[in-house]
C-alpha cells in the first residue's frame, strides 16, 4: 500500500531571499541595477548555435515604481575589449524601449566555437543610468560539423548462416495487421533483405495487396527497383486480394539465383529483382508495429535438396522469436527473429527481456578509448561529442560531466544533439586519455528504433597557452572493448553491473590495451542518423534532487524496502560494503503489497508491488568485488519511477541490511531547470496537490515531456504536454526545453500538415488527427510567448501552425469535423462524443492561429484564420449545442471546452455556465472531465462567476476529486482518477501510472485564479501583469512566488476577522492591474501609490507600478457586520452557571425574509443561524478568531443562538454561554476572545454566507468583579440580590485548593 508520510514533501515555505550582483548598489534610495544576465534563457550557456542569440536581463530595485527608459547592449570578442568600450561585435546603440527579455542579437555574423562578451547599460524613468557586470556565451561548431571526427562503433557479430547463394525459400503469409515481412540474407540485423506484402492503406497507396522490396546495408533502408517505395502491385499480377490474404494464407517463393531473386505469390511470378550475388546467410521474419502468420517454410539449395523445413505443427519453434499459435508462427509488433543456429544462446541467468529490434538480449555496454598527447602547456579545451544511444564520457579517469541520457532524446534520423564541455582542468601536458561507454538509451526502446549500430563522434580542441591549438577526434585508431562491468542495460528494463569486470584504468593513459579491439568507422547514414549534428538546446538531464529514506523494512528473508518518501523519477546512488561475488537485486515500485485487493496483492506484505509496470522489468543487479573501503553502485544507463526500492541478496544471507549498503540516496532526474514557481494554502491537503503536480511535472520533464516515468512506455505525448504546458511555465524556467520539444514535435509532421500524437514519432505513429494531441502545433507556441514574451517561437513555428489549422479545415465538411474515435476526453467519467471535443479544438487552434498572427502582423493572414475559428465555433453550436445554451451530450467537457474556447453564442454563455454548476452539483459536487476538460474546468467556473463552485471540486475529497488521492497518501498525480481506489474494507486497488501530470494541471488555476498571477496577452511575459487573486472556500490565505523572466512577483491574501488583507509585489520594470473581488458597498483601503481605473458592484480595479502593495477589503465576508452591536459579557448564576456573551443585531430584509411575526420561527429555519464563537486567546496563536474559526480550528468553540433573549420593534438580542468553567485561578484569568456572526444562504445545497462582528476580549474573572462592583453600589438590596452579591462574593474569592468544586456540568476542553 502507499503509507503517507507526514511532511515528506519538500518544504512549501517561501523564498524570499535572492543573491544578485551588479555594478549600481541598492543601498542608496531610487538607485537600481542590472542582473540576471542570460543567453538563450540560460546563464552563461557554451556550445550554442544558434545565429542571432536571445538576450535577457532583470532591473532591481529597492524604490517602487521603477522602469527601464532605454538599454544599450554590446557585445564584443574579449572581455577587455568590453571595458575598454571596444565593441568588435555589435553595439545596439541607445534603444528606447523597456523590452528587456527576448532582446535579439544583431552584430556581425557569430564564429564557430568562440566566446563573446556582453552587458547592458540601463536608464531608468529618472535618467540614471546602471551598466550590468559582464556576461559571455560561447558558440558551438555552428551547425559547421565535427570536421575529419568520425562514426565510431564496436565490431558487429555475423549471425551465423548459410552460404549458399543459390536456394529457394517459401513460406504460407497471412496478414492479421497492415504488413508482413520476410527475411533472407540476414549477416546481421543491419544488413539483410526483407520482401514486405502490404495491406492498402499502410503507407501503401494501391487497392489490392502491394510488394515492397527491402534492402537493409549499415542500418541504411533502400527501395530496389521494381516497386521502390511505392511498392509491386501483387493483386494485378496475380489475382490475389487483400481479403484473401487476410482471411487465409498465401504462398510466397522466392527463387535465388547468384543474386537475380524472382518472387512468385500463389505461384504467379510478381517482380524480378538483380543484386550482386550474395548469400542466404540467415533468415526470418521482421514486424515493425504489424502482425502477421507464417506457416510450412521450406528452404532448398541448388540440388533442390530441404536444408530447413517447418510446420510448426507439433508446437516447435525454430526461429528466434514470434509465437505458435493454431499450427502457425505468430509474428508482431517490434520483432527481428531468424532461424536458430548452432550458435550457443545467450546466457540470461537475470531473466532479461529480449530487444524487441534485436530479438536477442542486450549485449554489455561498449566501452571505447583513445590515449593522446598534447605537447604544451594547456590554455583551454572543449569537448564536442555526440553519440547514437547514451554517452558516459571520461578524461583521464574523471567522468567528463554529471549529467545523464546525452545527448538527448530525438528522432535520430533527422535532428540529433551534441553536448559541449568544458574540459580544460580535466587535461595535461604530455599523456592524456579518453574513455566512454555507450547504451542504448534513447535510440533503441520499445516504440523507438532508430538504428542497429551505438556509436562515438567525438571532437576533442584544444587552444595551448602561446595560442596554437591541436584536435583529437574520434576516428579508426580509437580502440573498443564489449566485455566491461556493465552486462546489460536497457532505460527502462534496468542495469547490471559487475564489478569484477572493471578495467582498472580504463579511461586513463597507460592501460595495456591489447585485448581491445580497433573500433570500426561508419558513416552517418549507416549509424541511421543526422548527417549534421546540432547543439543541445535544452537543460541537460541531472539530479536536482537528492532523497534520503525515510524508513527501511525487513518483508522477507534477505529482503528489505526502502521507502524514499516520494514517489519520483530517478536512480539510487548506494555504498556498498560486501564480499567478493555477493550479487545484489534492486526492484522499484510506486506501492507496496500487503493493502491490495485480492486479485492485484503479488507479493509478501511490504514488498515492492509491480502490476503497473507494464513490460518494464524496471530492475538493477550488482554484483560486489569485494572492495572493503566500499563500493559505488550508481546506474547511468536507466531510470526507474518509484517510491520504493526493494533490496535482495541473490546469493548470500542478510540479516541487517545497513551492513550492506552504509549510505542509500534516491538521485531525482529531470532537466536542469530553475524552479520558478512557489504556493502555500491554509489546507494542508490543498498544498499537498500542489506538490504533488510540481513532483509529477520534473518526474515527467526528463529529456522530453514524458507520460510516466515507470513503466515500458515514457513517451512524449503531444496532448499531456500541451494541456500541462502553462502549469509547466509558473514551475520551472521552461522555455528552452519546450522550445527545443515542439522543433521535436514539428520536425515530425507529416506532408500534409498533420502532426503527431508524440514526439519523438513513435514506430507505430498513426495518421489519425487527433483533436488536443495535434494541437501541441500551436498550444504550445502560444503559451512560450504569452509566458516569456518571445516572438521568435511564434516565427519559427508559424509555417507549422499555419498547416496545422489548414488541415484541419482540409478534412472537415464546411468546418464540422468528423465524429471519428480518437483520444478524445481521454480517461473521462463520462464520455463526450469525439465531434464535440474535435470541433471545439479546432476553433481553439484558429483563435490562437488569429493571435498569433495578429502579433507578427500577417493582416490578412488574421482575417482569414479568424474566418476560420468563426465558421469552427458555428459548426460546434449547429451540431453540437441545441443553440440555446445546452450542449447536447450533456458532459461537463462539452460544457467547459464550449466556455473556455467562447464557443457559445454570448447570450447563451450564462446559461450554459449555470448547467455546467448544475452537472457538477447533480454528480455530488464532483468532476467528471478527462484530460482535455480538467485544465479548462475550474478556469471556465471562475471566469463565469462561479468561483465558489470551482472551489468546491478543488476541496473536494470524494472520488473522484483532486484531493482523494492525497486522503490515500499520494505523494504525486495519479494518471487517471482512479489511479488508486479504496473500498469498504479498506483494501487499495491500482489503476495505471502514479506519476502522470496532467491531472496536476489544476495548479494553473491555484497560479492564475487562487493567486490571480496571469500574463497580459498585450504586452507578455509579465512584462505588464494582471494579477486577479480570487478568495474563496474554507481557505482562510493564500500565497505564492512567480519568478518571472522580468523578477519575482508576490501575490497573497489573508482573512483577517472579517476584512480581506491582499499583499503584492511587483518587480522593477513592470506595472500590474489589480483586479479585487467585493461587494456592493464594501470598501478598498489601499496604499497610496495605487490608481483606480474603474469600480463595480463586484469589483474594484487599480493601475499599480512596481514595488510592495498592500489592500484591505473591508468586511469582505459579508455585509451586515456593521449591524451586529457588541453588548459586551457577563456572568451568568443559578444552576448551570457560565460566562454569557451578547450582541444586538438590526432588523432589516434578512430578517422579514426568515422570520416573519414569529419571534423564534428562525430556530427552526434551514438558511439562517445566528451564533457565538469563543476561544482562549492564547490558544490563537497570532491567529484571528474569525480566520481560526472558517479555518476549522478546533480551539474555537461554536455557540448557535437557539432562542432570542430579547427583541423590540429595530433590533433583536441573542446571546452566546460559556459553561463548565472549572473553579480555579487560572480558569478564572484566562483570557477569551469572543465575535458573533450571522450566517444565510439561499436554499440547503448553497454555501452558506458569513457576517461577523468586531471581537472583544473578557475573563471569567473580570467579569465577575465588575459584577460584584455592581452589585455592592446597590444601597438597598433585595433579598435576592444579597443572594447573588454574595455568590459573587464567594467566586471572587475563591482559591486554587478545591479543584472538585465546579460551577456546573462536565470540565471544559480548554482547561
Amino acid at each position: 500500500m502507499l503509507k503517507r508520510v507526514i511532511g515528506s514533501c519538500l518544504a512549501l515555505a517561501m523564498l524570499f531571499a535572492y543573491s544578485a550582483t551588479g555594478v549600481s548598489a541598492l543601498g542608496e534610495e531610487n538607485s537600481f541595477m542590472i542582473d540576471r544576465l542570460q543567453t538563450e534563457y540560460r546563464d552563461c550557456p557554451i556550445g550554442i548555435d544558434t545565429e542571432k542569440p536571445r538576450f535577457s536581463w532583470q532591473m532591481k530595485s529597492s524604490a517602487s515604481a521603477q522602469s527601464q527608459k532605454n538599454y544599450r547592449l554590446t557585445v564584443a570578442t574579449d572581455e577587455k575589449k568590453l571595458a575598454a568600450g571596444e565593441y568588435d561585435c555589435w553595439d545596439s546603440g541607445t534603444v528606447e524601449s523597456g523590452v528587456s527579455v527576448g532582446v535579439v542579437y544583431g552584430g556581425k555574423a557569430l564564429q564557430a566555437q568562440t566566446r563573446y562578451y556582453w552587458q547592458v547599460t540601463v536608464t531608468d524613468q529618472n535618467g540614471r543610468t546602471a551598466t550590468s557586470a559582464p556576461s559571455y556565451f560561447e558558440t558551438g561548431l555552428m551547425n559547421g560539423g565535427f570536421s575529419e571526427a568520425q562514426w565510431i562503433t564496436a565490431p558487429v557479430a555475423e549471425l551465423p548462416g548459410f552460404s549458399d547463394t543459390t536456394f529457394t525459400l517459401e513460406t504460407e503469409v497471412k496478414i492479421q495487421s497492415a504488413a508482413a515481412g520476410f527475411i533472407f540474407g540476414a549477416q546481421n540485423n543491419a544488413n539483410f533483405f526483407m520482401w514486405q506484402l502490404l495491406l492498402p492503406g499502410n503507407s501503401y497507396s494501391g487497392s489490392g495487396i502491394g510488394l515492397r522490396p527491402h534492402r537493409w546495408v549499415d542500418g541504411s533502408t533502400q527501395y530496389p527497383a521494381p516497386g521502390g517505395w511505392n511498392g509491386v502491385d501483387v493483386t494485378a499480377k496475380t489475382g490475389v486480394s487483400a481479403e484473401d490474404i487476410k482471411n487465409g494464407f498465401v504462398k510466397l517463393r522466392l527463387e535465388v539465383r547468384e543474386g537475380t531473386v524472382q518472387t512468385y505469390v500463389n505461384d504467379a511470378l510478381v517482380c524480378t529483382h538483380t543484386f550482386p550475388p550474395f548469400a542466404l546467410d540467415c533468415f526470418g521474419f521482421r514486424e515493425s508495429g504489424e502482425q502477421a502468420a507464417f506457416d510450412c517454410v521450406t528452404v532448398r539449395n541448388a540440388e533442390g535438396n530441404v536444408i530447413f523445413s517447418a510446420d510448426f505443427s507439433d508446437g516447435t519453434n525454430p526461429f528466434d522469436g514470434g509465437t505458435v499459435t493454431d499450427g502457425a508462427l505468430s509474428v508482431k509488433s517490434n520483432v527481428f527473429c531468424v532461424n536458430k543456429t548452432t550458435e550457443q544462446e545467450q546466457e540470461n541467468p537475470d531473466n532479461r527481456p529480449k530487444n524487441g529490434a534485436t530479438n536477442k538480449i542486450n549485449e554489455p555496454a561498449p566501452m571505447f578509448r583513445k590515449e593522446f598527447t598534447l605537447e604544451k602547456e594547456i590554455a583551454s579545451a572543449r569537448l564536442y561529442l555526440t553519440s547514437a544511444g547514451n554517452h558516459e564520457a571520461y578524461l583521464n579517469g574523471q567522468k567528463v560531466s554529471e549529467t545523464y541520457f546525452n545527448p538527448g532524446r530525438t528522432n535520430y534520423s533527422h535532428t540529433l544533439q551534441y553536448q559541449t564541455y568544458d574540459v580544460t582542468s580535466m587535461l595535461k601536458k604530455g599523456a592524456n586519455a579518453f574513455g566512454a561507454y555507450v547504451g542504448h538509451g534513447w535510440f533503441q526502446t520499445k516504440w523507438n528504433n532508430f538504428g542497429s549500430y551505438f556509436g562515438l563522434l567525438m571532437k576533442l580542441d584544444v587552444t595551448y597557452a602561446d595560442g596554437t591549438k591541436t584536435t583529437v577526434v574520434s576516428d579508426g585508431t580509437f580502440k573498443t572493448y564489449s566485455d566491461g562491468p556493465i552486462r546489460y542495460e536497457d532505460l527502462m528494463n534496468g542495469e547490471t553491473y559487475d564489478a569484477n569486470y572493471e578495467v582498472e584504468g580504463w579511461s586513463e593513459a597507460g592501460l595495456d590495451d591489447r585485448a581491445w579491439e580497433y573500433a570500426v568507422c561508419r558513416t552517418a547514414q549507416a549509424m541511421r542518423v543526422a548527417a549534421t549534428p546540432t547543439a543541445s538546446a535544452e537543460q541537460p538531464v541531472t539530479a536536482g534532487v537528492k532523497l534520503t529514506p525515510v524508513a527501511v523494512e525487513k518483508v522477507a528473508d534477505n529482503t528489505f524496502v526502502y521507502d524514499f518518501g516520494q514517489n519520483m523519477a530517478g536512480i539510487p546512488y548506494l555504498k556498498i560494503r560486501g564480499e567478493k561475488g555477493q550479487k545484489i537485486k534492486l526492484t522499484y515500485g510506486e506501492v507496496t503489497n500487503g493493502n491490495l485487493v485480492s486479485w492485484q496483492d503479488n507479493g509478501v506484505p511490504g514488498s515492492v508491488y509491480r502490476g503497473n509496470l507494464t513490460d518494464a522489468q524496471a530492475t538493477d543487479f550488482y554484483v560486489c568485488k569485494g572492495d572493503p573501503d566500499g563500493e559505488i553502485f550508481h546506474p547511468t544507463m536507466t531510470y526507474h519511477g518509484f517510491r520504493y526500492m526493494q533490496v535482495e541478496a541473490v546469493n548470500f544471507p542478510l540479516e541487517e541490511v545497513g551492513s550492506l549498503l552504509v549510505d542509500v540516496k534516491g538521485y531525482v532526474l529531470y532537466n536542469d531547470m530553475e524552479r520558478t514557481g512557489w504556493f502555500e494554502c491554509s489546507d494542508s491537503d490543498v498544498n499537498q496537490l500542489f506538490s504533488n503536480s510540481y513532483w509529477s511535472n520534473i518526474d515527467n520533464f526528463l529529456a522530453i515531456p514524458t507520460d510516466c516515468p515507470q513503466r515500458g512506455e515514457r513517451t512524449g505525448w503531444t496532448g499531456d504536454a500541451q494541456i500541462y504546458a502553462r502549469t509547466a511555465t509558473y514551475n520551472l524556467n521552461s522555455f528552452a526545453f519546450l522550445e527545443k520539444y515542439i522543433r521535436d514535435v514539428r520536425a515530425d509532421r507529416d506532408a500534409n500538415g498533420n502532426y503527431p500524437e508524440a514526439a519523438p514519432a513513435p514506430t507505430w505513429r498513426g495518421t489519425d488527427t487527433a483533436a488536443g494531441w495535434g494541437d501541441v502545433a500551436v498550444v504550445i507556441p502560444w503559451t512560450l510567448y504569452l509566458a516569456y514574451g518571445d516572438t521568435r517561437v511564434l516565427e519559427e513555428n508559424y509555417t507549422g501552425m499555419c498547416a496545422w489549422v489548414d488541415h484541419l479545415v482540409a478534412v472537415s465538411d464546411h468546418y464540422l469535423r468528423p465524429d471519428k474515435s480518437q483520444y478524445g476526453d481521454w480517461l473521462a467519467q463520462e464520455t463526450t462524443p469525439p465531434r464535440v471535443t474535435n470541433n471545439a479544438y479546432a476553433a481553439y487552434a484558429a483563435q490562437l492561429m488569429t493571435k498569433t498572427a495578429q502579433v507578427l502582423h500577417k493582416t490578412e493572414d488574421a482575417a482569414h484564420y479568424a474566418e476560420v475559428a468563426e465558421g469552427f465555433r458555428k459548426a460546434w453550436v449547429d451540431n453540437c449545442t441545441d443553440g440555446a445554451g445546452k450542449t447536447l451530450c450533456e458532459t461537463q467537457t462539452s460544457y467547459v471546452l464550449g466556455l473556455q474556447f467562447s464557443l457559445f453564442d454570448e447570450k447563451d454563455r450564462e446559461t450554459a455556465a449555470n448547467r455546467l454548476v448544475e452537472l457538477i452539483e447533480q454528480n455530488g459536487n464532483r468532476l467528471k472531465t478527462g484530460f482535455l476538460g480538467v485544465n479548462f474546468l475550474n478556469p471556465s467556473l471562475t471566469d463565469s462567476g462561479h468561483s465558489d463552485t470551482a472551489y468546491t471540486l478543488l476541496e473536494q475529497r470524494a472520488f473522484p476529486s483532486w484531493l482523494y488521492p492525497v486522503t490515500l497518501g499520494a505523494t504525486t498525480i495519479f494518471e487517471n482518477w482512479g489511479g488508486m481506489t479504496q473500498n469498504d474494507e479498506g483494501k487499495i486497488a491500482i489503476s495505471n501510472s502514479l506519476n502522470h501530470y496532467c491531472y496536476g494541471s489544476v495548479s494553473e488555476w491555484l497560479y492564475r485564479y487562487v493567486l490571480g498571477i496571469d500574463a497580459d496577452e498585450e504586452q507578455p511575459g509579465y512584462k505588464h501583469i494582471l494579477l486577479h487573486p480570487t478568495p474563496g472556500g474554507t481557505l482562510t490565505y493564500a500565497r505564492g512566488r512567480f519568478d518571472s523572466q522580468y523578477g519575482t512577483i508576490r501575490s497573497g491574501w489573508e482573512y483577517k476577522g472579517s476584512d480581506c488583507v491582499y499583499t503584492f509585489e511587483i518587480p522593477a520594470n513592470t506595472t500590474a492591474t489589480v483586479t479585487l473581488q467585493k461587494e456592493k458597498g464594501k470598501t478598498v483601503l489601499t496604499d497610496s501609490s495605487a490608481v483606480m481605473i474603474s469600480e463595480t458592484e463586484k469589483e474594484a480595479v487599480y493601475a499599480v507600478s512596481s514595488g510592495s502593495h498592500s489592500f484591505t477589503v473591508k468586511n469582505a465576508r459579508g455585509g451586515l457586520t456593521e449591524s451586529i452591536t457588541v453588548r459586551g459579557a457577563n456572568i451568568r448564576l443559578g444552576t448551570n452557571p457560565g460566562l454569557r456573551f451578547a450582541a444586538t443585531v438590526e432588523k432589516n430584509v434578512w430578517y422579514d425574509a426568515y422570520y416573519g411575526e414569529e419571534m423564534y420561527a428562525y430556530a427552526d429555519s434551514n438558511n439562517l443561524r445566528f451564533g457565538t464563537i469563543v476561544a482562549p486567546s492564547e490558544l490563537l496563536e497570532n491567529t484571528d478568531l474569525i480566520t481560526a474559526y472558517l479555518g476549522g480550528n478546533p480551539v474555537v468553540l461554536d455557540i448557535p443562538a437557539k432562542k432570542i433573549y430579547a427583541q423590540d420593534a429595530e433590533t433583536l438580542t441573542f446571546t452566546g454561554v460559556l459553561t463548565q468553567i472549572p473553579r480555579k485561578t487560572s480558569a478564572y484569568t484566562m483570557k477569551l476572545t469572543a465575535a458573533f456572526y450571522i450566517c444565510t444562504r439561499e436554499n440547503e445545497s448553497a454555501q452558506w454566507e458569513y457576517q461577523f462582528s468586531e471581537t472583544l476580549e473578557r475573563s471569567y474573572f473580570e467579569c465577575a468583579q465588575a459584577a460584584l462592583k455592581t452589585y455592592e453600589a446597590v444601597e438597598n438590596p433585595t433579598q435576592e440580590q444579597q443572594k447573588v452579591l454574595l455568590q459573587l462574593r464567594e467566586l471572587v474569592a475563591a482559591v486554587d485548593n478545591d479543584d472538585s468544586l465546579w460551577l456546573g456540568g462536565e470540565e471544559n476542553r480548554w482547561y
